[in-house]
């Protein structure tokens, strides 16, 4: 197998590994955790192909944020983001830290949904916090639920690809994982 081949972005490269072999068992995984590791500590970062996350997933989240984002105002902004980083930003109220404008963009940010009292809301510094759902789009929520947690299983394994490679138990990583704090956005650049 390569090593990496590079996707060129102007005139940086950035790695792409081919993670397929990463569900075929230990053995394959740790070499696939020995491209990982070899490549975030020459690149830093890589893209990764062969994850196995199903092509109609990723076109259904592509259209219920269509769908969403082709919404009218008045519907988007019943799901503000208010109390914790979760629901829809509108165009103007982001800026990334240091720059002088505000981002020309919309979004909808979502995560691991839990339930306002849950005791580690607080402790997260409310980054893990309860989703706010569109009830004008239905679909939104199970479409948008499945990738997440599709996506974090693919990060499981990566994860536990990278501690084999460092010569550390499987779970190293991985063990305290109930609730990640893993956040996603959608975004439309008008």
């Amino acid at each position: 197998m390569a090593y990496a081949r590079s996707k060129k972005i102007g005139i940086d490269a950035i790695p792409v590994i081919d993670i397929g072999a990463i569900f075929e068992g230990e053995a394959a995984e740790k070499e696939v955790g020995i491209r990982l590791l070899n490549t975030v500590q020459e690149f830093g970062f890589f893209y990764v192909e062969n994850h196995s996350i199903e092509q109609s997933l990723i076109d259904d989240v592509f259209e219920q944020a269509r769908l969403f984002f082709y919404a009218g105002l008045e519907q988007k902004n019943k799901l503000r983001i208010k109390d914790y980083h979760r629901g829809f930003l509108p165009i103007g109220e982001a800026k990334m830290s240091g720059a002088q404008n505000r981002d020309y963009k919309e979004s909808f940010v979502w995560g691991w949904d839990v339930d306002v009292g849950d005791p580690d809301v607080p402790n997260s510094n409310w980054i893990l916090a309860p989703n706010r759902w569109p009830s004008f789009q239905p679909k939104m929520k199970t479409v948008f639920t499945t990738y997440l947690s599709t996506v974090n299983m693919l990060g499981i394994y990566l994860l536990r690809a990278l501690a084999l490679a460092l010569g550390v138990s499987r779970e190293h990583f991985v063990q305290n994982f109930f609730k990640p704090l893993t956040r996603a956005s959608i975004i439309y650049y008008p």
